[in-house]
């Protein structure tokens, strides 16, 4: 075996047939390999930053309180069973207002908690905190007074105008998530309810590990339980999610195995002719094939390893000052190194074995040997 070993290395270095092929189907499985470890490595990263940065604003989970649960006793107790469990909440209200600071407008997301959640608890809440990019939009500044208006809250004078009421900006917050930074702010809970006209809180969020299983089954054993809507973070950014996962659909890049081992048929008979058994030069082929392709492979992880460790340990800037990361925090992960090397893997066992088996279907290989020559 050791012979046919040799024998093929020389080939495909010396021979002036279709080693060129060959080589570029490894090429290829290299490509592939590297290309699968790297953007999985990358965009497992990149979704990790992106979920981490906004789970830390809206929870891991959240209640959504209807109906009777929307009085503040009611959701008071059942923040307290929750507790009880080790499943602590923050209760909060949320609705949908219009901001306007002088001449500028903008839509908003109120979210007002009863109890200061871990992100906001070194904040300083007397009437409004802001996130930057709606402060910049709005042009406001600390102290500066900022309007709420809510449509959902009407007050009376001649006719149904918007309810409205004032706060001082009192602080700013970074939350490095667009859609937080462009879209929500943080009043006083007093000030929000006022707005409204009702003394209420209809969200119960929780920031800390939570079992859902377990909550889920809780909230199904209450009374009216209709009225208590659990949603993990997933499945309110269920679009998110979708379009983070999307490089799981583009794991696997084109290489040219097929089209070498389809042409192959010929190199096999020419060994055929020297005097070798067709099985022996198939199983032969077969194991040569298969340890450079696993060889090949293997290097292409490695190599995607490396670069992975380069980008994640932040000594190369990749993205311009524009972009929120403008490094890349890679990772490396037991699945992805499997995936990386077992999808080019099986890929070329497969292809091996459909031309091994195009040879041996051969009636004659002096027919296959004259018809190229």
């Amino acid at each position: 075996m050791f012979y046919y070993f040799k024998f093929y290395s020389r080939y495909i270095l010396a021979a002036h047939t279709r080693q060129g092929l060959l080589l570029l189907a490894m090429g290829g499985l290299f490509l592939s390999s590297f290309a699968l470890e790297a953007l999985q490595g990358a965009m497992q990263g990149l979704q990790n930053a992106v979920t981490t940065r906004a789970k830390k604003i809206d929870g891991q989970a959240v209640i959504r309180l209807q109906g009777v649960y929307q009085e503040v006793g009611a959701a008071q107790n059942l923040q307290e069973q929750l507790a009880a469990f080790g499943w602590p909440g923050y209760l909060a209200l949320e609705t949908e207002v219009l901001l306007r600071h002088q001449n500028f407008l903008a839509p908003g997301l109120a979210r007002a908690y009863q109890t200061l959640p871990p992100f906001l608890a070194k904040k300083e809440i007397q009437d409004i905190v802001l996130p930057r990019d709606l402060a910049y939009h709005l042009q406001a500044v600390r102290s500066d007074e900022i309007q709420l208006i809510s449509p959902a809250a009407t007050r009376f004078f001649m006719a149904d105008i918007p309810g409205e009421v004032s706060g001082a900006v009192s602080d700013f917050l970074i939350s490095r998530v667009p859609e937080v930074d462009s879209m929500y702010l943080w009043p006083r809970l007093g000030l929000l309810q006022n707005l409204l006209r009702q003394r209420i809180v209809n969200r119960l969020f929780f920031y800390e590990g939570v079992n859902l299983t377990g909550l889920a089954k809780f909230l199904a054993q209450q009374p009216q339980a209709q009225d208590l809507i659990l949603e993990t973070w997933e499945e309110q950014n269920d679009t998110l999610v979708w379009s983070l996962k999307l490089e799981k659909t583009i794991m696997v890049l084109l290489f040219s195995a097929m089209a070498f081992l389809a042409k192959a048929k010929e190199d096999l008979a020419a060994f055929w002719l020297l005097g070798a058994s067709a099985k022996r030069v198939a199983s032969s082929v077969r194991g040569f094939v298969y340890l450079a392709a696993a060889v090949v492979v293997a290097l292409g992880v490695g190599v995607a390893v490396i670069f992975l460790k380069i980008l994640a340990s932040g000594k190369i800037i990749v993205m311009s000052d524009i972009f929120i990361d403008r490094t890349i925090p890679a990772v490396i992960t037991a699945k992805n190194l499997v995936l990386a090397f077992g999808i080019p893997y099986l890929m070329a066992i497969i292809c091996v074995q459909y031309a091994i088996n195009k040879f041996m279907q051969q009636t004659s290989y002096l027919a296959v040997v004259r018809k190229n020559n």
